[in-house]
């Protein structure tokens, strides 16, 4: 028996939130864009063309796509091994995807922060960037995220996305990095360490908040540089 138009939206959405979840998995940023559209289109709604056209607007989005736009504003990565970086890129593409997602109730999200616990957060994020910080540490400061995003390999760089109960509250994603060296599992740092955190909203280049660690990538370093 052929699905019906729920079974439909309900796959695409599975689909849609296992690929924000490992996009390296399921094809990376063009697979999250594909979802999108195949879930506006679901829901009789229009394509993503106006949340490109917005993206493109505030800088989020480039030639190459939301990826291009990261990896022009961090070009200190590229001196990283092939494998991390385009794995670090994806992750930090799919927060962007999980926020146009959120706007239209399709991102699941395995836990939502209360208001008390946003805004403390959000405080917080200013003076918690100003030394470098491991994924150790964020986990241990603000506890599990609302989405994880990369690879299951503990070494390998991720995205950490938390989500305010309330719809209007703005992302706050947390960037971590790290690369490996030779051969596997030697990797720059014993685990992934902080380069910035993102606040959802606003122009691209300003919504960020970068660790010591994102500073010196952000003017074209290596992150092993001092």
């Amino acid at each position: 028996m052929s699905p019906n138009g729920d079974e439909i939206r309900a796959y695409l959405g599975r689909m849609f939130n296992n690929a924000l979840r490992q996009p390296g998995m399921h094809g990376g940023e063009m697979t999250l864009r594909l979802y999108l559209d195949a879930l506006a289109f679901a829901h009789g709604q229009p394509d993503t063309s106006r949340d490109i056209d917005a993206l493109k607007k505030y800088g989020a989005f480039s030639s190459t796509g939301v990826q291009g736009a990261f990896r022009a504003l961090l070009p200190g990565l590229e001196s990283s091994h092939p494998a991390s970086l385009e794995s670090g890129l994806q992750t930090m593409a799919a927060s962007i995807y999980a926020e146009i997602g959120r706007r239209q109730g399709w991102t699941d999200f395995d836990r939502a922060l209360t208001a008390d616990e946003h805004a403390e957060m959000n405080q917080a994020i200013s003076t918690w960037c100003t030394r470098d910080r491991s994924m150790s540490d964020l986990l241990a400061a603000f506890g599990s995220p609302s989405l994880l995003s990369g690879s299951s390999n503990p070494r390998y760089p991720k995205t950490l996305i938390y989500a305010g109960e309330a719809p209007e509250t703005p992302c706050l994603s947390f960037h971590v990095w790290n690369s490996f060296e030779g051969m596997y599992p030697q990797t720059r740092y014993p685990e992934p360490m902080l380069l910035a955190v993102r606040r959802e909203g606003g122009g691209f280049t300003g919504s960020f908040m970068f660790a010591p660690l994102g500073q010196q990538v952000r003017r074209g370093l290596s992150p092993a540089a001092g």
